[in-house]
């Protein structure tokens, strides 16, 4: 599972980022954070691709499913549009030492509130508030507080297969 997990994360990274130079014919831009540094940036001028993270960065989360670990371990990022099903949506960025962080503070408050078995980590957040999250047993869903989960993929692979990427992704 690791292994196709990871394949899957390359596959739909590359897709993307060559969309988007098909597109545009440049990299994304996106402002640089000179508090918080990122491998991510190539230039002065803000373009910036995902960059395979070393094991020594990963995010020491314990107790997640395996695919929510190796999203949170592959790549250095920042956000990332996509299509879902039929509203955008924004995969979460964890593009410095900073964020990464952020990010394990983050998750480890989410969880916290969870009850077990109910648990999940976030991904990423639909336009219309809703949080994008793996959930313990490995299928990816929209939550938000009050509402009932749907599940939108059976699991990580199987969503970044089926997310739209558009030429206005930037």
């Amino acid at each position: 599972m690791v292994s196709s997990t990871r394949a899957a994360i390359d596959a739909f990274l590359g897709r993307w980022v060559n969309l988007h130079l098909e597109a545009h014919g440049e990299l994304p831009t996106e402002e640089p954070d000179p508090e918080a540094p990122s491998p991510c940036f190539v230039d002065a001028e803000g373009h910036w691709r995902p960059v395979p993270r070393e094991p020594s960065t990963a995010a020491p989360i314990g107790g997640i499913h395996p695919s929510a670990q190796i999203w949170l371990d592959a790549y250095w990022r920042l956000t990332i549009e996509v299509r879902l099903q039929d509203q955008w949506a924004a995969l979460s960025p964890l593009a410095s030492e900073w964020e990464r962080e952020q990010t394990v503070e983050g998750v480890t408050e989410h969880r916290v509130h969870q009850a077990p078995g109910e648990r999940s980590v976030p991904i990423g957040h639909v336009f219309d508030g809703r949080s994008l999250a793996i959930t313990d047993d490995g299928a990816v869903v929209l939550e938000a507080p009050g509402e009932r989960r749907v599940v939108v993929a059976a699991s990580l692979e199987e969503l970044l297969s089926a997310l739209a990427l558009t030429p206005s992704c930037r």
